[in-house]
């Protein structure tokens, strides 16, 4: 079990395109475990799909959310503020 920091144990990302939107945050569980949660869908819709992912480390979900950052800007999404 890793230990999160006390300083900064979120990590949050938006990317939206004109219809889209795509959320990834890393945060750390109730059993102490770093989780990137990731969710999708449409602006205008109510449907979506999400998913979480367990991480090794902090280092190794702030490096999925740059996978996720370089896979969505390739693919049109603008990151917006959070």
């Amino acid at each position: 079990m890793n230990s999160p920091p006390n300083d900064d144990i979120t990590h949050l990302v938006r990317f939206e395109t004109e219809t889209r939107y795509y959320v990834a945050l890393l945060q750390v569980d109730l059993f102490g475990e770093w989780v990137v949660s990731r969710a999708w869908g449409g602006k205008a819709s109510r449907l979506g799909q999400q998913r979480s992912d367990l991480c090794a480390s902090r280092e190794a979900g702030l490096a999925l959310i740059e996978q996720v950052r370089k896979r969505r800007l390739r693919r049109g999404y603008k990151e917006v503020g959070t």
